[in-house]
Formats: C-alpha cells, structure tokens, sequence
C-alpha cells in the first residue's frame, strides 16, 4: 500500500489539471505531458498501479445535480486489518511526504479478504482522502456514521 501512496503522491503533486476532451492520452503520452481532466489522471494512476501489481477499478460518479461526471481510481489494499494498513499509511504520509492523512475512507470488499481505497489523483490529497470530494457533493456522510457516493453511476472492475 505504500507504492500505492507514493504512486498517488506522484500523480497528485506532480500533474496539471486541464480539459482534454473525450480522448484519453496514452499513459505514455500522460508521462510525457502530466497534464490532463480527471480521466487522463486517472488512466495514468490507474496504469502504474497495475504496474507494480496492484488491482484497480474506476468509480464513476456524478455531483448532487447530475450536472458534472467525475472518475476516479480505488486501489484494493488485500489486508483485512482495516487499523494496522491506515496506521501504516498515516505514518508514511507523515514521515516520507511530509503530509497528514487525517482520516483515512475505504470501501470493504468483505471483512476477511480485504478493501478499496480511493485514490483521486484530482481531489485526494492522499490515498483514502474524501475530502474534497464531500465538500464537492460527491460523497456525504451518513447520520449513522459511515459514508456513501452521492450520485454513483458506475464501478468499473478492470
């Protein structure tokens, strides 16, 4: 799970968000320019991370109005220990990056195999950040605790 936080790190900090179109760039090309939307971003993540082993799949989600689609990577983190893997996360973040990871949101996949992190080149600050996507109004919190999409549209296993 530390690639996928140093993977994440590289892409967050060091792309440049601009309108591209419908074409998504090769990750190659992405390499080159680092420089795209949501989904040139997230196709390059999402490449890397296949790239060292890990599995991905895209979320795709719309914003309270159902005006504005945005998509995104999660990295499957196969620990089941919830506690321990974000424990380890925060410290890297702190340590390595210099950066605080508050508080740490996943999707469980089952609670003995393992669980999903997002990893929003775009809105995340760190891997499991939901920040910027609940002040966005594409997460929310529920009143029982927890979270969910506001407007998911889809879930792509790759």
């Amino acid at each position: 799970m530390v690639e996928a936080c140093a993977l994440h790190f590289f892409v967050e900090s060091g792309s440049s968000y601009s309108l591209s179109g419908p074409d998504v760039p090769s990750p190659g090309e992405m390499m080159d320019r680092l420089d795209g939307d949501c989904q040139d971003q997230s196709v390059l993540l999402g490449s890397l991370y296949q790239s060292v082993g890990l599995d991905v799949r895209f979320v795709v989600v719309r914003d309270p109005l159902g005006e504005n689609q945005h998509v995104f990577p999660e990295v499957y983190c196969p620990v089941p220990d919830t506690e321990l893997v974000c424990s380890v996360l925060r410290k890297f973040y702190r340590q390595e990056l210099g950066r605080d990871a508050d508080e740490i949101f996943f999707e469980e996949e089952s609670a003995e195999t393992g669980f999903w992190l997002v990893a929003d080149p775009e809105f995340s600050y760190y891997v499991g950040d939901l920040q910027d996507l609940k002040m966005d109004g594409y997460a929310r919190d529920l009143s029982g605790g927890g979270w969910e999409w506001t407007n998911l549209v889809e879930v792509q296993e790759r």
